[in-house]
């Protein structure tokens, strides 16, 4: 036991830091304080006080494993409106994976596509909706009985492009309070499209340009548009009030967000008020979809860092979940702002994979979160203690005097105040 006033003369706020030599997991002063070495984490309700620190939350009540092996970049997730029933797709020719206890187990179930198979999922219209695409056709299929039997059935199919000219899976979903629309890359402007107003089944539309690339979709209600944001390098993206055939506007990025954000989105997204825009380089926000207003990436998060596909949306809530880049050992966080991304706060998952190995996907619902990786990992995890109830308190990461992880036998490491 030593006595810290010597060497810190000032007080140290619970949640504040000191750099020690390696003194294990857990070390005392005769103050009475209490330390917790960063990379480790201790009881949130032995120490209620540490717990209260937004830094310091880790959560993850339970894991999981999933019944499967997702194939790697194919996870979309998609949960009703509680949260409790979950919806996953993860690249099968057969099945999507199915939770009706808020993601703490899952089985499997046929997806019943016409056509194809899933490479998107989304809860819209009171039901989930599974859609995907072949070279020449879209296939959808939708469950609205998903509290009960949970099974899906075939919405029908439409044609993707013209003459077997589109590149299969890759679909993607965005739906207003009427309206579910489905882009692919089909290469050409005709039957680019197909939507829905009753998730039972679609109907092909023309657009006005041709999306030989993935196209980012989404829809704010705040605008009453969709946004079609390309994948490729051009200055041009579109808007639409429906998807229908004529109903799109071309717009373009103002020069001065190209420089700065770029124009290969990993992402674009949208809560009632914003769309959000993510790319490798940075992000902008976008209250009507033609106006747009540079917002910083999460602290901690770079911009080579970022992938595609781990933005969700909880209410008007944006949740980032973890890139593989940025776990170093293995150590998972996750991102949410509540103030349409002008600011995040980290928090820390109790879950671990290979370092390297995955991307995270964190669903948020109220106080409910499930992770589920990206990648090809089973690992699965959940908690429903958002945002003042965390499992722990601590840090995934071993943080020393100087930033990074080291040597043990040398290293200098942080240590945080818990008591």
């Amino acid at each position: 036991m030593s006595n810290l006033s010597q060497f810190y003369p000032g007080p140290i706020s619970i949640g504040g830091a000191i750099v020690q030599p390696e003194a294990g997991d857990m070390l005392t002063f005769e103050e009475g304080n209490v330390y917790l070495r960063s990379g480790s984490t201790a009881s949130a309700s032995t120490y209620n006080r540490a717990a209260l620190r937004d830094w310091m939350k880790v959560f993850g009540s339970q894991l999981g494993t999933l019944p499967v092996t997702p194939n790697a970049g194919a996870t979309r997730i998609a949960t009703d409106t509680t949260g409790q029933y979950v919806v996953v797709v993860y690249g099968d020719a057969t099945n999507v994976l199915k939770s009706s206890d808020y993601g703490a187990t899952f089985t499997a179930v046929a997806h019943n596509m016409p056509v194809g198979q899933p490479n998107d999922v989304i809860f819209a219209l009171g039901r989930f909706i599974l859609a995907g695409n072949t070279t020449s056709a879209f296939g959808y299929s939708q469950s609205n009985n998903y509290a009960t039997t949970f099974t899906f059935t075939s919405a029908g199919n439409t044609t993707c492009g013209s003459a077997a000219s589109a590149t299969a899976n890759t679909t993607r979903l965005a739906a207003s309070s009427t309206t579910i629309v489905a882009i692919a890359n089909s290469g050409n402007a005709s039957n680019a499209l197909g939507t829905s107003t009753t998730g039972t089944s679609f109907t092909a539309q023309n657009a006005s340009f041709a999306p030989g690339f993935i196209v980012n979709v989404a829809f704010s209600s705040a605008s009453g548009l969709f946004v079609f944001a390309p994948i490729t390098a051009g200055a041009n993206y579109y808007t639409s009030a429906n998807g229908s055939t004529g109903s799109f506007t071309t717009r373009t990025y103002t020069s001065a967000i190209q420089s700065i954000v770029g124009l290969t989105p990993k992402q674009v997204i949208a809560n009632p008020s914003v769309f959000l825009y993510i790319s490798s380089t940075g992000a902008m926000s976008s209250s009507d979809g033609i106006n747009w207003t540079l917002k910083n990436l999460p602290r901690g998060v770079s911009a080579s860092g970022v992938q595609s596909n781990l933005l969700t949306v909880d209410g008007s809530d944006f949740v980032m979940g973890d890139s593989s880049s940025a776990a170093a050992g293995g150590a998972y966080a996750f991102f949410v702002s509540t103030d349409n991304a002008a600011n995040w706060k980290r928090y820390w998952l109790n879950y671990s994979v290979a370092s390297g190995t995955a991307n995270i996907v964190v669903s948020k619902v109220g106080t409910r979160l499930l992770a589920v990786t990206n990648g090809t990992s089973t690992a699965t995890m959940t908690s429903s203690g958002y945002p003042n109830s965390p499992d722990l308190i601590g840090s995934k990461l071993t943080f020393d005097a100087t930033g990074s992880v080291s040597n043990t036998q040398t290293s200098m490491p942080i240590y945080l105040r818990i008591a």
